[in-house]
């Protein structure tokens, strides 16, 4: 609609006419994308093997991020990525608080977002933005905490965290709630995958606010893929048939290899070596190799529909002519997971992995592969788990042509870049800065990067990172230039070093109110 004003006015100009129509709002809308549990090389743009042209062709038209990070888990990504502040700030320093428990104490580990940190949908709004989110949410399971209380105008989506792609199953003591606005919602008894439900859903908000509204719109795109369970339509894991039979450590070779020779490694980069308390892929029957082998091919088909239904989203961007001012960023919320899920007691072995009634996941051994080279996975500040490539696509704002940064960037920094696009000035304080001058072709201040999880600690400061492993109980410390893999521990070589980052650790966790005793 916006679009078809600015060429009425371009009309009246060229006709010498007097008609002055009403002023083209000349922000851009604003797309988030966000992907659930993708390993680095889990895209065609770094690792190869699976198919996602959509988001390669955004990453290699816009500004591709190669050292992009998140905060391990579900819940604490997700308040950096809405408030721009760290999650202990926003009160999700851990996993959110479910239904079916007392409430946590108010602070920085309570389980939702704290209701006076505005949240990216509240600040766009006040500036005259439609506001719409399609998704997974999980940032707050009780009423209260919905998306429409934190700035949506519109909802459609799962309030909490994992659910089967199919229904939502009511025997498992995690109460899983889907919302349409703010009325609870139960998916049809046929024809529902979760995936194409919310793209679909995505589309038809931006075709009723286009066809009513002049103002830019911000639309939160929370896809569940890749999350377990394993759920993809048959005719989409076949396209996976055989690709994965060579098992895990072809993979890994592959993948590494491929992205050593895109440049997104160090040369000659030692990648982390197949964990001991793994088995070797030859070891494996054939029948078991069929049945792993399976479950990766799972796992790329659900990135595979996941990139097909974003492709239908942006197609309706398109059909509004709005599409080379729309900005478009893309993340994940954490590195691959290695969870087993069997222990929930939900899956039927007699039903194909994939398919409605199965529950898998693909867990450690392809986990390993899918977050090739790097370390650890999911739940751990290993880069693993924490780092993930960006996509900003904005034709208007960056111009047509691709651009690679290696510039390490977070979560923390989507906020402020969001609303430096929208030309928005709020009194709010971030944790981030914004990221846009910078993909303009300025220079990013040095700046530390700082996390903690679980009882895990990290901190980031040009290519030397800090690193505490909780289950290790000491510091760590990597060139991430040479040792992304963090395979060399250099914590007895460079001590002053070391005692500097964590000194500014401790300071940082104290500012936010980090409690590693909890």
């Amino acid at each position: 609609m916006r679009r078809g004003l600015l060429m009425a006015v371009g009309v009246c100009v060229a006709m010498g006419a007097g008609c002055a129509g009403p002023p083209v709002d000349p922000r851009p809308n604003v797309i988030v994308v966000l992907v659930d549990d993708m390993g680095y090389s889990d895209l065609g743009i770094t690792g190869g093997d699976i198919q996602t042209p959509t988001l390669d062709r955004l990453a290699v038209e816009g500004v591709f991020m190669t050292q992009f990070y998140n905060n391990a888990k579900c819940s604490p990504s997700r308040a950096a990525l809405m408030t721009g502040r760290h999650p202990h700030e926003a009160g999700m320093g851990s996993a959110i608080w479910g239904l079916n428990r007392d409430p946590r104490p108010a602070g920085p580990y309570q389980g939702y977002l704290r209701t006076d940190v505005p949240t990216v949908a509240e600040l766009l709004r006040a500036e005259g933005y439609a506001t719409m989110l399609s998704g997974k949410w999980h940032l707050g399971e009780r009423e209260p905490h919905w998306p429409r209380q934190r700035g949506f105008d519109r909802y459609f989506g799962l309030i909490g965290g994992a659910s089967s792609y199919y229904e939502l199953i009511t025997d498992q003591p995690r109460v899983r709630v889907m919302a349409n606005d703010d009325a609870p919602w139960t998916p049809p008894g046929a024809g529902f995958y979760m995936t194409d439900a919310f793209a679909d859903s995505a589309a038809a908000f931006i075709a009723q606010h286009t066809d009513t509204s002049d103002a830019p719109f911000f639309l939160y795109l929370s896809f569940t893929a890749p999350h377990w369970p394993l759920h993809a339509p048959e005719d989409a894991i076949r396209a996976y048939d055989g690709a994965y039979d060579d098992g895990w450590e072809a993979l890994h070779a592959a993948r590494s290899a491929e992205l050593e020779d895109r440049q997104l490694v160090p040369d000659g980069l030692t990648p982390a070596p197949l964990p001991t308390s793994l088995p070797v892929w030859d070891t494996l029957t054939p029948d078991e190799q069929a049945t792993w082998a399976r479950r990766m091919a799972v796992h790329a088909a659900m990135m595979t529909r996941m990139d097909a239904a974003l492709g239908r989203v942006l197609d309706q961007v398109g059909a509004t002519g709005e599409a080379s001012n729309t900005l478009v960023l893309f993340a994940s919320d954490n590195g691959a997971s290695a969870e087993d899920v069997a222990g929930r007691g939900l899956n039927d072995p007699s039903v194909p992995i994939g398919a409605m009634g199965s529950y898998d996941a693909f867990r450690e051994p392809w986990a390993w592969a899918s977050v090739a080279p790097f370390h650890r996975y999911k739940l751990n500040l290993d880069e693993g788990g924490i780092r993930t490539p960006l996509i900003a696509h904005w034709p208007d704002g960056l111009g047509p042509g691709g651009q690679r940064l290696d510039t390490p960037g977070h979560l923390i920094d989507l906020v402020p870049t969001i609303l430096a696009a929208a030309g928005a000035t709020p009194e709010a304080a971030f944790s981030g800065v914004s990221l846009l001058d910078h993909w303009r072709g300025g220079k990013l201040a040095a700046r530390p990067l700082y996390w903690e999880y679980d009882g895990h600690r990290a901190i980031r400061q040009g290519s030397m990172k800090a690193l505490y492993r909780e289950d290790e109980g000491t510091w760590s410390l990597y060139d991430l230039a040479s040792d992304p893999a963090e395979q060399q521990d250099l914590a007895a070589d460079r001590p002053d070093t070391l005692s500097t980052l964590t000194v500014a650790w401790d300071a940082w966790a104290a500012d936010v109110g980090v409690d590693v005793s909890r």
